[in-house]
């Protein structure tokens, strides 16, 4: 067991290297290595004792880890696109494996290569999967269906996503889920569907798994289920999360998101019934037929279990998720077949090992963690107590079990945990395991054979839902989320383990207690949070900047929305502010009207309580006017000006003054046809700080505020309009005179924001530069001595495949 540890800690371990070791470093690595164990091995026969023999077998155990994850992050850089030939142009054939997300004007989907062609001089790279999107307008989009073969004109772009200090990892998605690119379809007519001669076996049966699962897909979306119930049956049946994002903030407020998804605990279920159906089948063939009983006992049932399980998962469309549970599902039948006794931590650990082989960057993943957690803080607290007899109350205790040691791993990742969840998942774990999940499985099992059937049974899973969400619904909806006050540090995490591990550890063990004191200190004697701080986070094409004081937080613009489904508002904004220990918004800052400054808006504010939000006048304050979720709303125009008390060091009132300088409301200088002037700029000034926030104006906007006010020299400034050629003129940087200037934008955007003329100038005038697209977010915090800290994401959790 020691040596699985060792070598699935060696393999994990370079998902954390900021750079793989060159080849020669690791050759003189495995060499010393090989020396060190050849030379124990001598020792060992004039020394009773063999601790250099241990310890040198341990390093070369982890060392050939090391060495197997090495292997793995350079095959899977080898077939990643190069920045060289970024944005380059690709034909490419291949299968449409997976489902389909169709939207009124893009498709998007994964795409299997079988051979690809460059349009340059330059060699093709060994590419192997690419994520696409297909644009067009409403109704012009091909007929483009999974499992398909298609030849296709790509432009490529090398995998990248947003960098920010939390949330979610884009990139780190895409090289965990082995994307070698993304992209999109252009227009052309070498774009059709063909017919692969050379797919055999397992393109074969990639293909007719992706028609399959669409097939279904389509089936349930056109039944007289509720468009709530479609979506969720359709993530049951087939791993189809493309139509739950109007519930997903629902889901996580109940703490059920586990549940209506399929994940381990949906593939272990189905295991478990495959082997009682396999020992009915076994017993009735005994019966019937006479034949020998052990045989079919020994056999039949497990083999029912895995291959259930099997294609339960080949249903879900063979996730990572779905894979580590099946390797579990695994080794519980082969013990079954060759009567082998895992004991369960045997278990645990065999699966980290064969998951560490087979995917030697499921670390990077946070599914990965969380779903280990579970499973070990179960058998932490319940295996000591192995030999009790079963309790009625397992299943209340199990989830209690959960609740207190998953709080510090949640808190982690997510930034806030449901304590609703230890409550609803009492009621919706036994309707959804054993009513919900097999329902769905059987009517996926039978469609084929019977629609009218599968129909039938999905519309009982319907109904099952509908009962959980009746019980739901009678919950306020302020109810569910827990935000801790303090920021997710690594100190805070492990002060929150301990008290975890404090209630988990036997009642006889009074010293037990003692684990509560670092986190009691951590409450008591942790730094206070610092005056002023502000972030200008990672959002692409677009500006959200989060200014925080000690007990405040103001959001300064929100980023963009790509779909329904996926905004920066709760995918980066919303989390950030929650990893930094708030609870709610103060204030919501939206410049102007324009998709890239206000389309995370709405995400935002559903994620978390804001108090009040400032728009400016005209048709995008008109919209959000009966907005629910926006708090007291109010235009953003000259007349408004706010100040946040905090006290200092010597515990005397100190202010941060916040005054909006642009649009005038006077209608003399009112700017009503261009939007980008009419933004709404924010001056921040404490002590003798000034920081200056201008949204979208260009030369025309930065001449009207140089008219009508004495602007300070700032010693921040985003700079206008993402540094566009059309703003930062010169005078308005004289006036000015920023000693730092940030450009908020897209990484390689077609924009081609910041403009080099901007750049330039802003550098003649001696201001240090900082742009979210090379270097993530960006934090500046003052301390209350006034002292200037600069802070970029990308230092601060640098990773191989960034270099």
């Amino acid at each position: 067991m020691f040596n699985l540890i060792n070598i699935a800690l060696g393999i994990f371990l370079v998902g954390f290297l900021p750079n793989l070791l060159p080849l020669n470093i690791g050759l003189a690595l495995a060499t010393f290595v090989i020396v060190l164990f050849s030379i124990a091995y001598f020792f060992d026969a004039y020394f009773e004792d063999n601790y250099i023999k241990l310890l040198s077998g341990g390093l070369l155990i982890f060392c050939i880890g090391i060495g197997w994850g090495h292997l793995n992050a350079l095959s899977q850089l080898k077939s990643t696109l190069p920045i060289t030939l970024d944005k380059h142009h690709f034909m490419v054939t291949g299968i449409v494996q997976g489902l389909v997300n169709r939207q009124p004007n893009r498709l998007t989907f994964n795409f299997d290569i079988n051979s690809i062609e460059s349009n340059s001089d330059k060699k093709p790279p060994l590419l192997k999967k690419l994520r696409l999107s297909w644009y067009g307008n409403i109704g012009s989009l091909p007929q483009l269906n999974a499992g398909e073969h298609w030849q296709l004109l790509v432009r490529l772009r090398t995998p990248r996503g947003l960098v920010n200090f939390t949330g979610f990892d884009y990139q780190s998605w895409l090289i965990e889920n082995n994307y070698s690119a993304t992209g999109y379809v252009l227009v052309s007519k070498h774009n059709h569907s063909i017919f692969l001669n050379n797919c055999k076996y397992f393109c074969s049966l990639n293909s007719i798994l992706s028609q399959w699962r669409e097939a279904i897909q389509l089936f349930i979306f056109s039944t007289e289920l509720s468009t709530r119930n479609k979506g969720i049956i359709s993530a049951l049946s087939i791993g189809d999360k493309s139509a739950m994002g109007p519930w997903w903030n629902d889901l996580s407020r109940f703490g059920i998101v586990h549940l209506l998804v399929i994940s381990g605990l949906h593939i272990g279920l189905v295991a478990g019934f495959g082997f009682l159906l396999g020992s009915f089948f076994s017993r009735l063939i005994q019966v019937t037929a006479c034949l020998n009983k052990g045989f079919f006992i020994r056999f039949l049932p497990p083999l029912c279990g895995f291959f259930l399980a099997f294609f339960y998962s080949l249903l879900a469309g063979f996730s990572l998720p779905t894979q580590r549970a099946m390797i579990v599902v695994f080794l519980l039948m082969l013990s079954k077949i060759f009567y082998l006794r895992f004991l369960p931590y045997a278990a645990f650990i065999w699966a980290l090992f064969l998951i560490a082989l087979t995917q030697p960057l499921a670390v990077i993943g946070a599914s990965f963690w969380l779903s280990f957690s579970a499973v070990g803080i179960l058998l932490f607290y319940f295996l000591p107590r192995i030999s009790v007899a079963p309790s009625k109350f397992q299943l209340l205790r199990s989830q209690w079990i959960l609740f207190i040691g998953m709080t510090a791993p949640l808190l982690l990742f997510i930034g806030k945990f449901s304590w609703l969840g230890l409550l609803i998942n009492l009621i919706a774990v036994p309707i959804v395991s054993f009513i919900t999940v097999p329902l769905c499985l059987i009517a996926s099992m039978i469609f084929f054979f019977s629609p009218v059937v599968a129909n039938l049974l999905w519309q009982w899973a319907g109904l099952s839902i509908d009962a959980m969400w009746f019980v739901f619904d009678l919950f306020p909806k302020s109810w569910g989320f827990y935000y801790f006050s303090l920021p997710a540090t690594g100190v805070f995490f492990l002060s929150m383990a301990l008290v975890a591990l404090a209630f988990l550890l036997p009642k006889g063990l009074l010293t037990r207690w003692l684990l509560i004191v670092p986190f009691a200190l951590h409450l008591v004697s942790h730094k206070p949070r610092l005056p002023l701080r502000m972030t200008f986070l990672d959002v692409g094409q677009g500006l959200s900047v989060v200014i925080e004081s000690r007990s405040n937080v103001l959001v300064y613009d929100t980023g963009t929305a790509y779909s329904e489904s996926f905004d920066m508002g709760s995918a980066v904004v919303a989390p950030f502010v929650m990893h930094r220990g708030f609870k709610r918004i103060d204030k919501v800052v939206i410049s102007h009207g324009d998709k890239d400054h206000s389309g995370g808006l709405d995400g935002l504010s559903r994620s978390m309580p804001v108090q009040e939000t400032l728009l400016t006048p005209g048709y995008f304050a008109q919209t959000f006017n009966r907005h629910p979720f926006l708090g007291l709303k109010k235009f953003c125009d000259s007349s408004k000006s706010w100040r946040w008390p905090y006290k200092n060091l010597s515990d005397q009132t100190e202010w941060i003054f916040f005054d909006i300088l642009w649009p005038t409301n006077s209608r003399d200088n009112r700017i009503i046809e261009d939007s980008n002037n009419n933004s709404c700029v924010l001056l921040i000034r404490w002590r003798d700080k000034a920081i200056l926030l201008p949204g979208d104006i260009e030369r025309r906007g930065e001449r009207l505020l140089l008219e009508n006010y004495q602007l300070p020299s700032v010693d921040l400034l985003v700079a206008p309009h993402h540094g566009s050629k059309t703003s930062s003129s010169q005078d308005f940087i004289e006036q000015l005179v920023p000693d730092h200037v940030v450009f908020s934008a897209g990484y390689r955007h077609h924009f081609g924001h910041p403009h080099k003329d901007v750049v330039s100038r802003y550098r003649v005038s001696g201001a240090e530069l900082w742009s979210t697209a090379e270097t993530g977010a960006v934090t500046f915090e003052w301390n209350h001595s006034g002292v200037l800290r600069i802070l970029t994401a990308k230092d601060s959790k640098a990773h191989f495949w960034w270099r």
